[in-house]
């Protein structure tokens, strides 16, 4: 039962705003608290001490039956197609000491705990019914140390803004492609980021994490210490079993000439341009990044292409070089294109980051209804970009799109010891995007059924964009089978009264 469940049986008496308070922190039941405080908006108490939050000034919270709950429940999420789930209480926490109150709290009262940094997730993973919901989104500070080529970052700092401190310096990071991904959720996923085939995934770059445990103690996790939390935080996702209030990363240079060339072709050619790619990626150098669309064409593109409000297939292939000369040579194997295909157009850019950020956010509108789907996938490019091209005339409406990222074989040897262990050869995204509530339906059922054409050839999903409460197995089939067994074993090790909610379905 939660908290507004119960006004009705209980009379109305004065409500004592700290006596409520109190009790809640010393582990009264949230429900019975609930209702004592309904009415009551409590934003920050002040100047009262809590035996369980430890400080003088409590987090903001927000119960569920206050008044602007539901407008709180919504603001947490990217995608505005809400979740019918809801936490208990939300706790807008500014520091790790606001972590550790929650935490605390939560093992006091026998609650569950999620996690949000900044809500990005297309399936709100966040968001789960009852328990305690941590907000880390008031945590965006960060440091930079230019003559080590290091930072430290809060949780919900974008990779926008973080690109754009680190600019004046000289540096860089592989932020998220879209600006506005947050750095928790983003590099406990693994972080597929900018560049990601020289710098590797985002996770990789983290040397050190300041986490709350599930026994509500700040620790210090690194390749020397807690080394368990370590592994797990690079790449566990919604599966780690703690709350990262910052991360320590190690910086790389900023690359001095980044250069863009887009190559538009007809969703007819999509085989063709497959086989082509299948050859070309694995030759090109890692600092290359080759992506393929299959989205409505751009403004630029004028009716006189005789094709307006159908889909293109878009090869856009980014360097990440040292001088414009490299650039120009690494891109130079694009212009002759496919043997006995021609693109129809062809749109050159010299980039900066935030350029780069620029022209992903024009693929994810706000404020939109995304049903999204990411898979990664055996399928040969050919066959793949052939049968995506179908699923893309079908797409619900304009923006909708498809994504696929091909990459460059994996160096010999094994690979890093960590969480993070899903990869094939090709990644698949399907985004859905609508802004109408009543074509949620069509939507789904077109992103279900892109995603079923590919079930043959899937071999995993990306929890960082997988739609993780399709089926309970999702969160297994993000892992390689013996890093799930170490995890779920880290996890009943460090978690052994499943504070923290872990995966949907598997906990």
């Amino acid at each position: 039962m939660h908290a507004d469940d119960a006004r009705a049986d209980s009379p109305r008496s004065p409500i004592d705003r700290r006596d409520a308070l109190r009790r809640l922190a010393a582990g009264a039941a949230l429900p019975a608290v609930g209702a004592m405080l309904e009415g009551c908006a409590i934003e920050k108490p002040h100047s009262i001490e809590y035996p369980i939050l430890r400080r003088q000034a409590a987090p903001r919270l927000t119960l569920r039956g206050d008044p602007g709950y539901e407008q709180q429940r919504a603001a947490l999420l990217f995608n505005r197609r809400t979740p019918g789930r809801y936490p208990d209480l939300i706790v807008h926490a500014e520091s790790a000491a606001d972590v550790q109150a929650a935490v605390r709290q939560a093992r006091a009262s026998g609650m569950k705990v999620s996690i949000r940094s900044g809500g990005h997730t297309w399936c709100g993973p966040a968001l789960r019914d009852g328990g305690i919901l941590i907000d880390l989104g008031p945590m965006r500070t960060h440091v930079i140390s230019a003559a080590s080529r290091t930072a430290r970052v809060g949780p919900a700092m974008t990779g926008g803004e973080f690109i754009a401190a680190l600019e004046p310096h000289g540096l860089a990071f592989p932020v998220g492609h879209c600006p506005t991904v947050p750095m928790g959720g983003f590099l406990l996923n693994g972080g597929f980021g900018w560049n990601a085939g020289a710098w590797g995934p985002a996770c990789l770059s983290v040397r050190g994490l300041e986490i709350v445990n599930a026994s509500g103690e700040l620790v210090y996790a690194s390749e020397n210490d807690n080394t368990d939390l370590f592994w797990a935080a690079r790449g566990a996702g919604p599966g780690f079993f703690g709350a990262v209030t910052r991360f320590d990363v190690a910086l790389h240079p900023l690359p001095r000439a980044i250069h863009s060339s887009t190559f538009f072709f007809r969703p007819g050619d999509a085989r063709a341009v497959g086989e082509w790619l299948s050859e070309l990626v694995p030759s090109l150098p890692p600092t290359v990044e080759t992506v393929a669309y299959f989205r409505a064409p751009p403004s630029s593109m004028s009716r006189s292409d005789g094709r307006a409000g159908e889909r293109v297939l878009a090869v856009s292939a980014a360097a990440f070089a040292d001088s414009q000369a490299q650039a120009d040579a690494w891109l130079e194997p694009f212009i002759k294109g496919p043997p006995g295909v021609r693109a129809d157009r062809r749109q050159d850019e010299k980039e900066t980051f935030r350029s780069l950020h620029d022209g992903m956010a024009r693929l994810y509108p706000q404020p939109r209804r995304y049903g999204v789907d990411a898979i990664w996938t055996a399928a040969a490019p050919g066959e793949l970009l052939e049968q995506m091209a179908a699923r893309a005339e079908l797409a619900p409406t304009p923006e909708s799109f498809i994504l696929i990222a091909l990459l460059p074989p994996p160096p010999p040897g094994p690979g890093p010891d960590i969480a993070l262990s899903m990869f094939a050869p090709a990644f698949t995204a399907v985004y859905g995007v609508w802004a109408d509530a009543d074509l949620d339906a069509k939507g789904d059922a077109w992103v279900r059924g892109t995603a079923e054409q590919l079930r043959e050839k899937t071999v995993g999903h990306y929890t960082g964009e997988a739609d993780l409460y399709a089926d309970p197995a999702r969160g297994r089939r993000s892992f390689a089978e013996a890093n799930w067994k170490r995890l779920s074993e880290l996890k009943a090790r460090h978690d052994p009264e499943g504070i923290f909610s872990g995966f949907p379905g598997a906990s």
